[in-house]
């Protein structure tokens, strides 16, 4: 998670996709985006952002990838 750990550090942006493995061991695709708030150190206080599930997307996408490269 290095985008996070440079948001935390120099106060940037991220936004990135990663997979989470919930309680029960299925697996998850998110999007990650979130913006920190910094005081007047430049010193990170807080950060606002959201998760977005998009693993049926990037199922989609893999299958288009794969159908894609059987025509080719």
């Amino acid at each position: 998670m290095r985008s996070i750990k440079a948001a935390l550090k120099e106060g940037q942006r991220f936004d990135l996709d990663h997979s989470l493995v919930l309680p029960d061991g299925s697996e998850r695709v998110v999007h990650s985006l979130g913006e920190p708030t910094v005081d007047e150190t430049g010193k990170v206080i807080r950060f606002a952002g959201t998760l977005q599930d998009v693993t049926e997307r990037r199922r989609t996408e893999e299958k288009i990838r794969y159908l894609a490269s059987t025509i080719a």
